[in-house]
């Protein structure tokens, strides 16, 4: 079956499309379509294995700074006396509370275990992730305090992404284990806090 163009100039020498032709092209279409889709899909998991990995960083970052100077980074009462007025004291309390957790970044960038410069007032840590979602360290909150003292608090993380996190470090389940969010994560909710315990 063939189909035929006709109209104005229309001539008797037009050749119109057979279905096959139509269907190649359609086949074509939806190959093409299923491409850029997939590289969608592989960008997303490529950004979802950055974060992942980031938390992997700062959590070695976390645990060789408290190996190597005997306390947290921000709850450092010694901090001062190793990189001078630069920076400010903890007050060895054992959680990262108060003013520490900006402090917190600035002692693990001036002991070369984060890259970045910390003014520890300000900064929090830029995911690479993207979205203008940060990273702090800072006391557990009251729900997680019976698991650890500390946490990395991920500010900002659409659900998807908090799921991705809590499912390749935890359980997956927001409401409980060592990586708990404030709402349960759906897709195109963002989450305020997603914690992960130190």
């Amino acid at each position: 079956m063939r189909l035929h163009l006709s109209g104005p100039g229309a001539g008797n020498n037009e050749h119109g499309f057979t279905m096959v032709e139509i269907a190649i092209v359609m086949v074509v279409i939806g190959l093409l379509i299923g491409v850029v889709l997939k590289g969608q899909a592989l960008i997303q998991n490529a950004r979802y294995k950055s974060l992942i990995n980031q938390a992997n960083e700062l959590t070695n970052a976390y645990f060789a700074y408290l190996n190597q100077y005997g306390k947290y980074p921000g709850d450092d009462n010694t901090a001062v006396g190793r990189w001078g007025a630069t920076t400010a004291d903890g007050n060895n309390n054992g959680r990262i509370d108060n003013a520490e957790p900006l402090r917190a970044n600035q002692h693990l960038a001036l002991a070369s275990l984060i890259a970045g410069t910390y003014n520890g007032t300000t900064q929090t840590i830029l995911l690479k992730y993207g979205n203008a979602t940060t990273a702090t360290f800072t006391q557990a909150p009251a729900a997680m305090q019976a698991l650890c003292a500390n946490v990395i608090n991920f500010a900002g993380l659409d659900g998807e992404a908090a799921q991705a996190l809590d499912s390749a470090l935890d359980d997956g389940v927001y409401s409980t284990g060592k990586v708990r969010g404030d709402v349960a994560y759906t897709a195109g909710t963002v989450i305020a806090n997603t914690n992960l315990c130190l």
